[in-house]
């Protein structure tokens, strides 16, 4: 569930407009999770535009009855510069019972971040470098306002969202309307991309390890602004994941 709860924020690429050009507004999202067709998390993802910055914040956490033998919170916040087109920091934050990680990353330059990693009372500090370029999961959200999407092109990005580097595929399968209304009523259409992702972790030597726990993870996002993920299912070893849109409110 972990991977899923990131995975609201992990859909973005990098841009080369200023934040007048941009279609970008301020809003609130909620999601519940289910796993298995169990409710077992609920979340708040936040976007709030302040001039140049574009800030995105999300928090999550397990519910009964998942909560009793698997308690998870969440804390997410991502920011970026766009008059300056680059990524400022990022900042997670997942708690469990007697386990917490926390993971601080600055972005130096375009392929250079410095991370601040603790799990615990244990802190350390990495540096990770890219020549493909270093990005906040921030840049997957952009990618999806500011670009023209080719259907069944592949795009990729190497992020960061702990320690280590990730490289992720990110395939736009095709236009597709989803109706999250219960009663299926027309009010509840929205249309979406529908969109395949792959997650891969970058070794030391630069080699792509694949997720093997992860055999499938497809994301709706919505066509009109705000475009904010509208469902996602994630196939895992353990069972199938799910976030499913409750409510938007656009500032």
């Amino acid at each position: 569930m972990r991977l899923l709860i990131v995975v609201v924020l992990m859909l973005i690429m990098p841009i080369q407009v200023v934040a007048k050009d941009l279609e970008l507004k301020s809003f609130k999202a909620k999601y519940k999770f289910d796993f298995s067709g169990l409710v077992a998390g609920k979340g708040e993802l936040k976007a709030n535009l302040d001039n140049n910055t574009y800030t995105i914040s999300f928090s999550g956490k397990t519910i009964s009855p998942v909560k009793w033998f698997f308690k998870l919170k969440v804390k997410i916040k991502d920011v970026m510069d766009l008059l300056n087109n680059r990524d400022v920091y990022f900042y997670s934050s997942i708690e469990r019972p007697k386990k917490t990680k926390r993971v601080y990353v600055r972005f130096d330059n375009m392929t250079q971040a410095t991370v601040i990693y603790q799990k615990n009372s244990d802190k350390k500090k990495y540096v990770i470098r890219s020549e493909n370029g270093v990005y906040s999961p921030l840049t997957v959200y952009m990618f999806f306002i500011t670009h023209n999407i080719e259907l069944g092109k592949v795009y990729y990005r190497d992020i960061v969202v702990s320690k280590k580097l990730y490289r992720v595929k990110i395939i736009p399968l095709k236009k597709e309307t989803i109706n999250l209304d219960p009663f299926g009523r027309k009010k509840g259409k929205i249309e979406t991309l529908k969109v395949e992702l792959f997650f891969y972790k970058l070794d030391k030597n630069g080699n792509l390890l694949k997720n093997g726990r992860v055999k499938k993870l497809i994301v709706w996002v919505s066509l009109k602004p705000p475009q904010t993920p509208i469902l996602i299912q994630m196939w895992h070893i353990v069972g199938v994941f799910e976030a499913k849109l409750v409510n938007v409110e656009i500032y």
